[in-house]
């Protein structure tokens, strides 16, 4: 264990060119309140971030402190957790800025040991509830980590705790350069975004998560199908793109999602969807074509189409696709869409399908180009 100690504060005069930093909070240093009667609690021992932070800035080294002697205090309320909780989150800009700078001037240095190095510092920041949000490899953005989750489950009413629990699913969604390609952590949040929705739609933190909320869904199940003249078929999301990067996507995980949450109002979309899902015939990815598409609604932004596709899931009905469409009029707008298809027999059987739930259904013959949509003409 001495060995171990020895080696990080090493590190810290080596890797970081900067001396062992005291993590240990002193009135001079902190604007933390300190308190006889709180309890202190040494949670985490922190050897190398706090030396980068005071390198960087002293005011961010003190706002960071208080927020060290907050976290190590013992936890008993709802009140005091969430000010642990606001303070981390008042930090995580400033110190974004500053891991940013730090991983890219140590992995211009080259050095062969690198990857091992960070990853102290990667493990020093969640033991403090944040975490480096990498893209193949590369920091992108700092996002927030579980922590006390004990004590979020003892203390915090249960809408509170659900919107801890999704933020926290959300950011450990993040971070590739493909965005559909790796769909778990969206598979979470839509179960935990799902039961705010059916039992807290009316807390404020339902309406924090609500735009998250959205997105994953539109991760997990705005997705078609694309089939090239060779009859290679891949799965993409958004739109009617036919291009693979970053918009190529996957249906993994919706088996087990399907098989462990019978309940789900997702579930029985995903199986509409696995059964009838929309299809592009082009020949090479990227190619223009020309489609049939089976709207519902139309909207003048992207938001609001949204939240009508969630009413359409929450009422059953799977539509979920939100189509950027240029009118004939070269004008904007959304049109929520139960499927697409290259093949206009298809569409047709779709739109007498869809015709029986939603009468103002309707078809229009579409051309693209796998980035912009355009409108033809209404069958």
């Amino acid at each position: 264990m001495k060995k171990i100690t020895l080696f990080l504060v090493t590190m810290s005069f080596i890797f970081f060119g900067c001396g062992e930093s005291d993590t240990t909070t002193s009135e001079s240093d902190t604007t933390a309140v300190k308190s006889d009667t709180v309890k202190k609690i040494e949670r985490v021992k922190l050897t190398v971030i706090p030396a980068i932070i005071e390198q960087s800035s002293k005011e961010v080294k003190t706002e960071f402190d208080a927020y060290l002697e907050a976290f190590n205090s013992e936890i008993t309320s709802f009140e005091q957790l969430m000010k642990v909780y606001e303070l981390r989150d008042s930090l995580i800009n400033d110190l974004e800025n500053i891991f940013y700078t730090k991983y890219y001037e140590e992995e211009e240095k080259q050095n062969d040991n690198f990857y091992e190095e960070w990853q102290i510092v990667e493990n020093e920041l969640q033991s403090v509830g944040f975490a480096g949000d990498y893209a193949e490899g590369m920091f992108q953005t700092l996002v927030i980590s579980p922590i006390l989750e004990a004590e979020l489950n003892e203390f915090a009413p249960e809408d509170y705790n659900l919107y801890m629990q999704f933020e926290n699913a959300y950011a450990a969604s993040k971070g590739s350069e493909y965005p559909y390609i790796n769909i778990d952590g969206y598979l979470k949040t839509i179960l935990i975004g799902e039961k705010l929705l059916l039992n807290h739609k009316n807390s404020k933190y339902y309406e924090l998560i609500k735009e998250k909320f959205n997105n994953s869904i539109s991760c997990v199940l705005d997705i078609h199908k694309v089939q090239f003249s060779n009859d290679e078929k891949n799965y993409y999301n958004s739109q009617m793109t036919t291009e693979f990067y970053p918009f190529v996507g996957t249906c993994e995980g919706w088996t087990d999602f399907i098989k462990n949450n019978p309940t789900s109002i997702f579930t029985p979309i995903m199986k509409n969807l696995l059964d009838n899902m929309s299809l592009i015939k082009v020949k090479k990815e990227g190619a223009s074509f020309k489609a049939f598409i089976v709207v519902t609604k139309k909207f003048i932004n992207y938001e609001e189409a949204n939240e009508q596709i969630l009413k359409y899931i929450e009422s059953g009905i799977d539509i979920v696709h939100n189509l950027r469409i240029i009118t004939e009029n070269d004008k904007e707008v959304f049109y929520t869409c139960y499927r697409f298809y290259t093949n206009k027999g298809k569409a047709k059987e779709a739109y007498k399908k869809i015709s029986e739930k939603i009468k103002d259904a309707e078809i229009y013959k579409v051309e693209g180009d796998g980035y912009e949509i355009r409108i033809i003409k209404k069958l």
